[in-house]
């Protein structure tokens, strides 16, 4: 009787996990995604971005090319006013690190961000092909530190996606699951780039979506704790590899 009742939970366990689990890119299909924002560039203007400094942001040939001389990064952003966080959404960018220098800065996403302010929070990589999840509030505070990765694709374009689905946050690269942790409440409604000092950024296109409810719930990559340090400062969001 104990052996019956045993494979009996067993199976439902099983019958839960085959409807539940969920680790494709593509389990979000374009018919259950709405879009908030898009931006390809094919218009040749980059009217609804702001920038510290738009010097360094211009669009050439359909692509939004950010170029950044000094010490600090380039940080430009749209703000999306009637963002809903307690809606399920996606934050996708196809980025291109034509130009990255050794010391292995932040090149990506930066969404979430409070205005006039270093808060926010960042998923992107690096010239040595590792990525990195983390925040600035304006300490920098990492959920991966920099991490090497086989999906990154050296001086090409690169697929950065991040989904909020009920409470988890959900990162893919190149439409494969990197890493999933708890969602946090953000900063403020702005969404954008953020490139090293020195390098040369390519944005291809830069969009979000909220996600409609599907019957399937994404399956957690494993989780490393946080990591913070009181030397790292709002100045190092650029925060590099070493």
């Amino acid at each position: 009787m104990k052996n019956r009742i045993f494979y009996c939970f067993a199976a439902i366990a099983l019958v839960i996990s085959a409807v539940n689990g969920q680790n494709a890119y593509t389990d979000y299909a374009l018919v259950n995604k709405q879009a908030l924002f898009t931006d390809t560039f094919s218009d040749g203007k980059a009217a609804k971005w702001e920038a510290f400094d738009k010097e360094d942001c211009k669009v050439v040939n359909g692509i939004y090319r950010i170029q950044r001389e000094g010490d600090e990064p380039s940080v430009s952003w749209i703000t999306v006013s009637t963002f809903d966080v307690k809606r399920d959404f996606e934050i996708e960018a196809s980025i291109c690190l034509e130009k990255g220098e050794p010391k292995g800065f932040f090149n990506g996403i930066i969404w979430g961000k409070q205005a006039d302010a270093w808060n926010y929070f960042l998923y992107g990589l690096n010239e040595n092909d590792k990525y990195v999840i983390a925040q600035t509030n304006p300490n920098w505070v990492a959920a991966r530190e920099w991490t090497p990765s086989t999906l990154i694709k050296h001086k090409q374009y690169n697929k950065l996606t991040i989904r909020k689905v009920a409470n988890t946050l959900y990162y893919f690269l190149n439409e494969s699951l990197l890493y999933s942790g708890p969602f946090e409440s953000i900063f403020g409604n702005q969404f954008g780039i953020q490139s090293a000092p020195g390098a040369i950024l390519m944005v291809k296109e830069f969009k979000i979506n909220y996600l409609q409810s599907t019957n399937k719930t994404v399956e957690k990559a494993k989780s490393s704790p946080a990591s913070s340090g009181s030397s790292e400062a709002a100045s190092l969001v650029t925060k590099p590899e070493t």
